[in-house]
């Protein structure tokens, strides 16, 4: 007996159509293909709909794909990445960083590095920062970009959230040392930004960098804290880092890329430069307390 998936295709232009396809049909497989690539040219996509139509839209079109039972649409191998212990102390770093040189990788292109940080809060701690997110549901408002692009960005921002802004500014400053050895990088010393992020049932943030607008190029390191309720009510919304790739002095995204898990109580830190996204979330319930929390921000350069 075949089993089937249903499948829900997220356009950029607002709609969801849904159809139901074998789980080995070569439609799927397309579906995965475009959602592992890093924007090029687009392509052709054609997909039955359950009336005996049939859907043609270019790749470009397709923001995210919702898989009932859930499937995985990623081709990439997520690689290695370090535990680092926030709660102990600092352990000298030369291995673990996410994206280092694997075989098959293509010439010229420089892999993506960045750290992953376990534990970063204690238990007391984090509880009290779901109970802080929870009583400030209605204080949430929607994401935008700083060019102001529509359909990129699907979030909901908590701007001000003392005093859990401080305390996630003083474990960047802790880690900066260690991080920036590993990542090969100046120490960054400068202020830090923080934002607390909460992507729910279809939410994503398409490939983009942080220091590419004159209002942010500023920025030299990237974090992004995970954290959420138990037990999990959400799957997706992994980060996806490119590699990249230079030319004329501009920094481009390359096709290969490494994928990381939003693990509860972790962080990931990254040069602000690199690209990357927010795959899309799903989240069954809808309900705001299942959503993929983080608290997301910038060191600026010395």
């Amino acid at each position: 007996m075949t089993d089937f998936v249903h499948l829900t295709v997220l356009l950029a232009s607002g709609s969801e159509p849904t159809l139901s396809l074998p789980a080995d049909a070569a439609q799927i497989e397309a579906l995965r293909q475009v959602l592992s690539k890093s924007p090029t040219a687009p392509v052709l996509v054609e997909l039955p709909m359950p009336d005996g139509t049939l859907l043609s839209l270019p790749s470009t079109a397709i923001v995210g794909v919702r898989t009932r039972p859930p499937l995985s649409m990623q081709m990439a191998i997520t690689l290695p990445t370090l535990t680092v212990s926030a709660q102990s102390a600092p352990q000298p770093v030369d291995t673990g960083v996410v994206g280092t040189a694997e075989p098959g990788v293509p010439d010229g292109i420089v892999p993506v590095h960045a750290v992953q940080v376990r534990e970063v809060l204690s238990p007391e701690e984090h509880a009290r920062l779901l109970a802080h997110v929870e009583s400030q549901m209605a204080s949430f408002a929607g994401t935008r970009t700083s060019t102001g692009a529509m359909n990129y960005r699907e979030s909901m921002v908590l701007y001000h959230f003392a005093p859990f802004d401080e305390l996630l500014r003083e474990k960047v400053r802790g880690l900066m040392p260690q991080v920036c050895e590993a990542l090969k990088i100046p120490v960054a010393t400068g202020a830090i930004e923080a934002q607390l992020t909460a992507h729910n049932d279809g939410n994503f943030y398409k490939v983009h960098n942080d220091n590419g607008s004159a209002d942010t190029v500023h920025r030299a390191l990237t974090f992004v804290y995970y954290f959420h309720r138990q037990p999990k009510g959400f799957s997706g919304g992994e980060l996806r880092l490119y590699d990249h790739k230079n030319h004329n002095g501009y920094h481009y995204a390359a096709d290969s890329y490494s994928t990381i898990e939003p693990l509860d109580n972790s962080m990931v830190l990254f040069e602000s430069r690199e690209m990357h996204e927010v795959l899309p979330v799903v989240c069954p319930s809808q309900q705001f307390m299942d959503s993929r929390f983080t608290i997301n921000g910038w060191v600026a350069k010395a």
